[in-house]
């Protein structure tokens, strides 16, 4: 546990050891050298450091006094990256080494509690959904080269849920990518290296996860 905390995670290393993660699930810290410090939010209280790349530079939530708002962590500095247009809320979940960003931008319904999602990469300032083809779709990571892996909702298959690639400006469901016959259904996508290698979740006609 991390100095004062009751509970605490950590989401993600680089190759210079520093660590981020969460602390009592609402702070987000930072672990180099032995040593635990707390990144900064947004004015709102609370955040969440889900990935960190080789620079130093960490991503994550925050709120921002009304919604959580996707955050980049940079010399102990934090910066807004807002949401997408038409959307409420917003959190980053992976940064490469050239400082893309992915995660999802989203609204809640106040009365149907429907939750309508859509991924997105920020680079150059900007955030730009990806044209994944669902309306409640997440961004889980990207490689240095800039392909992204994530997950939608989709129908068919032994999952409400569907992994995709985006890549080369197309977004590709992993499940057309495989074997036919293969018993599987690729559910979600949640990691991709320099080589390609893409890790997740499958689900078989038993509804097991793999």
């Amino acid at each position: 546990l991390t100095p004062g905390a009751e509970s605490s995670t950590a989401n993600a290393i680089n190759n210079a050891g520093q660590i981020v993660g969460t602390r009592n699930r609402a702070t987000a810290f930072l672990w180099q050298g032995g040593v635990t410090t707390d990144l900064p939010d947004l004015g709102g209280g609370g955040g969440a450091g889900n990935d960190i790349n080789d620079n130093g530079q960490a991503v994550g939530s925050s709120y921002t006094g009304v919604a959580p708002h996707a955050v980049l962590w940079e010399n102990g500095t934090a910066t807004d990256l807002g949401v997408l247009p038409g959307k409420e809320d917003s959190g980053a979940s992976a940064i490469n080494n050239v400082g893309q960003i992915v995660g999802s931008s989203g609204t809640t319904d106040p009365e149907t509690y429907e939750v309508t999602s859509s991924s997105f990469i920020y680079e150059n300032g900007q955030m730009t959904a990806l044209p994944v083809p669902s309306t409640e779709n997440y961004a889980s990571d990207i490689n240095d080269a800039g392909v992204v892996v994530g997950s939608m909702r989709g129908t068919g298959g032994f999952s409400k849920y569907h992994a995709y690639i985006f890549a080369d400006g197309v977004v590709t469901n992993l499940n057309s990518l495989i074997p036919s016959g293969s018993g599987l259904h690729l559910a979600f996508a949640y990691a991709i290296n320099n080589d390609g290698q893409i890790a997740g979740v499958a689900v078989d006609a038993q509804y097991r996860n793999h």
